[in-house]
C-alpha cells in the first residue's frame, strides 16, 4: 500500500525481451451469501414490465482489495453471469450480480393521500411548491423451493414520515439548491418457499404548486 494505491507484486518473476505472460496474482476464499436484489428507483407501475430482480452475491473481502473489473461467476465449470465487481477494500462487503431471478417477484403501488397546497410563497407571497403525501406499498413473492433473502431498494426524493419497522429509510442530503432531500428506503425481508410479504411506508415531498404558475 502506497498513499491511496495498492500494488499486487509478483516475486522471483522476469521477462526476457519480446516475452508474454499470463499470471494468477493472487487466490482466496471468502464467505458470501446469496441476496436477491432489486432497485426500484425510477420505476413505476404503468412502465409495462416487472421490475428486474437479480440473483446477487454478497461476500465479505479480507486481505488483499479487489479493483473494480469484470467478473464471472462459475459454479462445476460452467459460467453462470459476468458483471462488473466494483472495487471493495479489504474488510468491505462486496456485492456481484450472477443472473436475473423470475422466481423473485416484486411489485410497488404509490398512492397521493394529502396535498397542502402552497405551504412555501415567495417575496410575492404567490405559491411555489406544494407540500404532498404519498403512501407506498412495496409487495414481494418466492416462487422458489426454498428460503430466500431479498433486498428491495428505491433511492427518491422526500422524507419518510411512518413507516414500518422492517423498512429502513436512510436520508440523503441532495444539495442546498433542491427543495427536497434524498431518501433511500430499503427492505430486506426473508421469505420461505412460496411465501407472499407486503409492506408500506409514508412520505412526504415538495412539488412546484400549480399556482405559482
Amino acid at each position: 500500500m502506497v498513499g491511496d494505491l495498492f500494488f499486487y507484486r509478483q516475486p522471483n518473476f522476469t521477462l526476457k525481451s519480446g516475452d508474454r505472460a499470463y499470471l494468477n496474482l493472487f487466490k482466496k476464499e471468502l464467505p458470501y451469501r446469496h441476496v436477491f436484489t432489486a432497485d426500484l428507483t425510477g420505476w413505476t407501475p404503468d412502465s409495462g414490465s416487472q421490475p428486474d430482480v437479480w440473483n446477487t452475491i454478497l461476500f465479505q473481502n479480507t486481505g488483499t482489495p479487489l479493483t473494480t473489473a469484470p467478473a464471472v461467476t462459475m459454479k462445476g465449470g460452467e459460467v453462470l453471469g459476468q458483471d462488473r465487481l466494483d472495487y471493495t477494500a479489504d474488510g468491505a462487503e462486496g456485492r456481484l450480480r450472477i443472473t436475473k431471478s423470475l422466481e423473485i417477484q416484486t411489485d410497488m403501488v404509490e398512492e397521493e393521500t394529502a396535498r397542502e397546497r402552497g405551504v412555501i410563497r415567495n417575496s410575492d407571497n404567490r405559491p411555489i411548491f406544494d407540500l404532498v403525501t404519498l403512501k407506498v406499498t412495496l409487495k414481494a413473492r418466492n416462487l422458489r423451493k426454498e428460503e430466500s433473502e431479498l433486498d428491495i431498494s428505491r433511492t427518491h426524493p422526500g422524507t419518510v414520515t411512518v413507516n414500518d419497522p422492517a423498512v429502513k429509510p436512510t436520508q440523503i442530503s441532495a444539495g442546498l439548491s433542491s427543495a427536497n432531500q434524498m431518501v433511500k428506503v430499503r427492505w430486506q425481508p426473508k421469505l420461505r418457499a412460496g411465501e407472499k410479504a407486503e409492506t408500506s411506508y409514508t412520505y412526504q415531498v415538495y412539488v412546484g404548486s400549480a399556482f405559482g404558475r
